[in-house]
């Protein structure tokens, strides 16, 4: 029990900082891609079904689909968030483009031949409410606050907590799709 005191919890590495911001993919995002036989209903229901199941409140920003030579071109844009607590929410936005899109059965399913690329990008929000940004010195408060006082429970357990999602959700769409982490 004492022993463990002195451990140091591993570290997240924030890709990016963007004032309150806390990033936990790069800052382009974290990119999945793949060419082939998939069931892309299966995938859509899963990610709204995950975003519920997570108490996330999301938008779809867009789901337009568009016919082309070479097959359909879907674009699906969702935007989600949930509260936290009342100092951080959490931020997931998944972009997929899926082309040359053409109907197939496969093992006696309707599925889809594709190229996809999904795009992803997930952060914890600091002081969303915006309470400490009432007044210069307030600010200054807060930045030895997050520096000082709570540097750890924004590393363990809020960008922890957001990471820990967004690879619940990597692994489920990857799964959909057939690539395995």
């Amino acid at each position: 029990m004492g022993k463990d005191k002195g451990k140091k919890l591993p570290q997240l590495i924030t890709t990016s900082l963007e004032g309150d911001k806390r990033f936990v993919t790069p800052s382009s995002g974290l990119k999945i891609r793949k060419e082939g036989i998939m069931d892309l209903s299966k995938m859509y229901g899963d990610v709204r079904s995950w975003f519920s199941k997570m108490k996330y409140i999301y938008n779809e920003k867009d789901n337009t689909t568009k016919s082309k030579d070479k097959g359909e071109e879907i674009s699906i844009k969702f935007e989600a968030y949930r509260e936290v607590d009342g100092y951080v929410k959490n931020f997931i936005n998944i972009s997929f483009l899926i082309t040359h899109v053409s109907k197939v059965k496969y093992e006696g399913k309707n599925l889809e031949k594709c190229k996809m690329e999904i795009l992803i990008t997930a952060y914890a929000l600091l002081d969303y409410k915006n309470k400490w940004k009432k007044s210069e010195s307030s600010e200054k408060l807060h930045n030895f606050y997050k520096k000082y006082i709570i540097k750890r429970r924004i590393q363990s357990y809020y960008e922890g907590g957001i990471y820990m999602e967004l690879m619940d959700l990597k692994n489920l769409i990857q799964d959909d799709i057939g690539l395995f982490s």
